[in-house]
């Protein structure tokens, strides 16, 4: 996970989030075996945060949604509901909600700009 986080730094997203897939496998097999789940499982989120910071600069925001809800239920079950970790999860996932929002009224209006543009050429 600390290489996925330097490698974020230095912007080089790709190999970032291959190792952060890497260490998420690495997690997900240690869950099994481990006598600690519950620092495993917050890892676990912390690395789907991760993902998902990627994917939100890669404007991927449905996988990002996704990676974010699953760290979420993680931490709710971890940390609880007032956690300042599942809290600022939450956030982040309101964000995205409200991106896509914008999203989808600014591809509206330009459907509608790109239409009266068609209707006056005509």
């Amino acid at each position: 996970n600390n290489i996925g986080c330097t490698l974020y730094e230095l912007n080089q997203l790709t190999q970032a989030k291959e190792y952060f897939e890497d260490t998420l496998r690495i997690q997900r097999i240690m869950l099994r075996t481990n006598p600690q789940a519950e620092k495993v499982l917050i890892s676990i989120a912390t690395t789907l945060s991760n993902i998902a910071s990627i994917q939100l600069r890669w404007e991927m925001y449905e996988e990002a949604s996704v990676a974010l809800e699953e760290s979420l239920l993680i931490q709710q079950s971890v940390l609880g509901d007032d956690h300042m970790a599942v809290l600022n999860t939450i956030e982040n996932i309101e964000q995205i909600i409200d991106c896509s929002v914008n999203i989808k009224e600014f591809s509206n209006e330009l459907t509608y700009v790109q239409e009266e543009l068609e209707n006056w050429i005509k």
